[in-house]
């Protein structure tokens, strides 16, 4: 049986002069082949896009997941850098605070001394005066 041929039945050949003159000619055995180059051709072609685009698929794919790696890496970095900077922070804050200590310490020394300096100041007219009121009262006993 040839698949190429549809199946005729011998009324239809008889009501249809055309269609049996194509099939005895061979022509309609020549379009049915054409036709099947044709599918077989378009076949290919849709076979070649597919592989095209199946190419392009694993190339995006490739890229994302380098994009993937390639993210992870900058988070990465970019977490040591943040502890580095953190460090630093930390340590600034302390080294604030140590300098604060000292200043509020400086300061207070400061005050104590200028307390010393004044009480001296007083103690030393005090004590002069005391010298010149017992001068004067030695001068007066002299008398």
């Amino acid at each position: 049986m040839n698949y190429l041929v549809p199946h005729h039945s011998e009324h239809e050949l008889e009501t249809n002069p055309a269609e049996a003159e194509a099939l005895t000619s061979g022509k309609r055995q020549a379009q049915v082949l054409q036709e099947l180059d044709r599918i077989r051709s378009e076949k290919q072609r849709l076979e070649q896009g597919v592989a095209l685009k199946q190419g392009q698929v694993n190339r995006e794919q490739e890229r994302q997941m380098q994009l993937r790696q390639d993210m992870e890496v900058l988070r990465k970095r970019n977490r040591a850098q943040l502890t580095r900077l953190r460090r630093c922070v930390d340590e600034a804050e302390r080294r604030n605070e140590q300098w604060n200590r000292e200043a509020c310490r400086l300061e207070e020394a400061t005050a104590q001394l200028q307390r010393e300096v004044e009480g001296d100041r007083e103690g030393a007219w005090t004590q002069l005066e005391d010298a010149t009121a017992q001068t004067q009262a030695k001068k007066g006993e002299a008398k």
